[in-house]
């Protein structure tokens, strides 16, 4: 027991898709769900994942700075991949592996292997509530049409 709660306190990384957090867009998303700080942490890709535009992205060594300088408990960080629909065309059958680097609070150096799979999301939502709030942006724009009209009609009345 005293172990779980030990490895529960350690920072824990780890890159994910995200598919829900935008609206028909794909994210890559490194969180921390450990109990403290992880910093310098960077990705080594051994198959590179690329962006609907072909740029190699993710969260890798920029020179001799790692992308992320840290990342405290709970928190995340992310990067748009491009639209849902053309990463499953770009990436029907791939998966993506590599090592996520990161040093804990005492600067212990560590590694851990890391596989993402978009398969398991294609086709499937979970909720619409990222569309709903997408729609509901477009209110204001309407509701202000609306009222030109309205206004148009009865020039002289007070609203």
């Amino acid at each position: 027991m005293v172990e779980l709660q030990e490895d529960a306190q350690k920072p824990n990384p780890y890159p994910a898709f995200d598919f829900t957090s935008r609206y028909c867009l794909v994210l890559l998303r490194v969180k921390n769900t450990g109990g403290t700080p992880a910093h310098n942490v960077s990705l080594e890709w051994n198959t590179e994942l690329k962006d609907h535009k072909g740029k190699t992205i993710g969260f890798t060594k920029t020179g001799e700075r790692p992308a992320i300088s840290v990342l405290l408990p709970g928190e995340s960080i992310s990067q748009i991949i491009g639209p849902t629909s053309q990463f499953f065309k770009a990436h029907p059958d791939e998966e993506y592996t590599g090592i996520i680097a990161f040093q804990d609070s005492s600067r212990h150096r560590c590694r851990r292997t890391f596989r993402l799979d978009g398969r398991s999301h294609s086709g499937s939502y979970d909720e619409e509530a990222t569309r709903t709030l997408y729609e509901l942006q477009k209110i204001p724009k309407q509701l202000d049409a609306i009222t030109k009209v309205v206004e148009k009609l009865a020039p002289n009345h007070s609203w």
